[in-house]
This record gives C-alpha cells, structure tokens and sequence, in this order.
C-alpha cells in the first residue's frame, strides 16, 4: 500500500514547485489520498490481529 499509494503521491508533490497554483492545488489532493491510504494502512494489521486472535480462540475453545 505504501509502495502503490503513498509513495507515487510524495514523488508527485516533491516534483512540483513549491508556491506553484498546481501544488497547492495537489496538495488538497495529497492531504485527502494520502490520509486515506495511511488509515487504510493502520486499520488493516489491527483488524487482521483481531481476526488471528478470534481464530487462537476459537481454536482453543472445547468442541462439544
């Protein structure tokens, strides 16, 4: 995700000049994407350890 998202985003704004009407311009959209994608990246290893731990559990748990 880093790789794919957030990285071509930092590129495309450290190409721009700074002050330039394109980059405050991108960076409206860089601030939005690049938020996104960061929570996206901090979700997802939360809700996976959440989902392996309910696994370990489950697999724990007594058969009847």
């Amino acid at each position: 995700m880093t790789v794919a998202c957030n990285v071509p985003l930092n590129n495309a704004l450290a190409a721009l000049q700074a002050g330039s009407p394109e980059a405050a311009a991108l960076w409206a959209r860089y601030l939005r994407e690049w938020t996104m994608w960061n929570t996206v990246r901090t979700v997802a290893p939360l809700l996976s350890a959440a989902l392996f731990a309910a696994a370990l559990w489950h697999a724990r748990s007594p058969r009847l």
